[in-house]
């Protein structure tokens, strides 16, 4: 869906004068063929109309990310890893972008075919699941989001190799298990 645009002064004017003669949500949206929803937001503060500021979410790929990204490459290209390693991602819609894929397929880098939101095919999710576990033992909650992040890093610097590695170990049997059970939920 589109963005649609903002409210002429016409109709601001319209629903001023519907909003004096008591006027229902519906009625003011018919008139001037625009949501319910727009004109609930309008007539909920008619003074404030216009004035809120666009916020965005920081870039999450900052320098140092940026180095990490382009260290896969080199990685890649080591000795023959090219044709016995295969890139694995979730295949959320954000990283099977048509520009990603094309990045991969520029460098030659093979990437797992996995159904996006497919937690029994992705290990990441049972450690995100382990750490909220932990994170929220017995209950636990946090008044700011410096005490939470805080308390992610501790748990994740207690997280055991062994652990990951055994995940990453269980990938044949998770895929195996998948197929057997034709794409329905498994045991991970």
């Amino acid at each position: 869906m589109g963005l649609v645009s903002t409210l002429s002064s016409e109709e601001l004017a319209q629903l001023d004068i519907m909003i004096q003669l008591g006027c229902s949500t519906l009625q003011m949206s018919r008139r001037i063929t625009r949501s319910q929803c727009c004109v609930r937001n309008y007539a909920r503060d008619t003074m404030a109309h216009g004035s809120a500021k666009l916020t965005r979410r920081p870039r999450i790929l900052n320098d140092r990310n940026k180095r990490s990204v382009k260290g896969i490459v080199p990685f890649f290209n080591r000795g023959n890893r090219k044709q016995t390693h295969t890139f694995q991602q979730d295949n959320a819609a954000i990283h099977k972008s048509s520009s990603t894929m094309y990045w991969f397929s520029t460098k030659k880098i093979k990437v797992l075919a996995l159904p996006a939101y497919s937690p029994d095919l992705n290990p990441i999710e049972n450690v995100w699941g382990l750490l909220a576990r932990a994170v929220y033992h017995h209950g636990k909650q946090f008044q700011t989001v410096g005490e939470l992040n805080d308390a992610v890093a501790d748990e994740w610097d207690k997280l055991q190799s062994s652990y990951l590695e055994s995940l990453t170990q269980s990938m044949s049997n998770r895929l195996c298990q998948v197929m057997q059970k034709f794409g329905g939920p498994t045991s991970y």
